[in-house]
């Protein structure tokens, strides 16, 4: 399984390389005119959006390492049948960020504000992550509907998130930092994936139960939801665009 995705990965190699064939202008365009690591990191907004990222992928990361463990230690589910509900929360996410994508360009585009229109799509997104989360705990192990709704739900919250966390992130840095923002972000963002499963797995040694783990899941991604509502607060302008600052 190891060598057959990893193959499989390389295929996205071929679509990018015709990509990038045609980004090769602009990137010679800007020339060395790019802003360093060392600026877009004295922007404050930088952090307050990396932190929102962190929540953001806290949620995901915990259903990922977290939940298959609980399916079957827990609800008494087979590896098969949890990668079958597994599968039915990324199909619902991917779903959710082709919709997602296209709805907030279309209201974009109608005249609403761009940093509204994202900033809302990631709070909405984080809510329903979190009560899918306690929805998953308390769910009855026979009612197997229910628990697939709730994945349902984490999956469509995850991918309205997924797709905003970048696109906010590119339009308030601008053409110029977008890169190097980007990354800074991201890398902050996913310390969420190395500390999420340690903590949740120290909790469960220590208290002998998932409860904790869950509840701890469930509130960072609400907490996310009021951080981005109330932090992340992008201007319409870019702070650094294509002609300069």
């Amino acid at each position: 399984m190891f060598f057959l995705f990893g193959l499989i990965t390389f295929l996205w190699l071929l679509p990018w390389r015709q990509v990038l064939r045609q980004l090769r202008p602009a990137e010679e365009a800007w020339g060395t005119d790019c802003v360093p690591v060392s600026r877009v990191t004295r922007h404050s907004a930088l952090w307050a959006m990396a932190v929102g990222h962190m929540c953001n992928n806290n949620g995901f990361y915990f259903l990922l390492a977290s939940l298959p463990l609980f399916l079957v230690q827990q609800r008494g589910f087979s590896i098969e049948q949890t990668s079958y509900l597994a599968t039915l929360s990324y199909i619902a996410q991917a779903v959710a960020a082709l919709f997602g994508g296209w709805i907030s360009d279309r209201w974009s585009a109608g005249g609403r504000s761009e940093p509204s229109v994202r900033r809302g799509m990631l709070v909405v997104g984080q809510l329903p992550v979190g009560v899918a989360i306690i929805g998953l705990l308390v769910s009855d192990v026979n009612a197997l509907s229910w628990l697939c709704l709730w994945l349902i739900v984490a999956g469509i919250g995850n991918g309205l998130g997924s797709l905003n966390l970048y696109a906010v992130a590119q339009m308030f840095a601008g053409s110029r930092a977008s890169g190097t923002w980007v990354g800074v972000q991201n890398a902050v963002g996913n310390i969420s994936g190395i500390v999420g499963p340690v903590v949740t797995g120290l909790i469960i040694d220590l208290r002998g139960s998932y409860v904790g783990g869950f509840w701890l899941a469930a509130g960072v991604s609400m907490a996310g939801a009021a951080w981005w509502d109330s932090c992340c607060r992008a201007s319409r302008r870019p702070i650094w665009n294509s002609t300069g600052q």
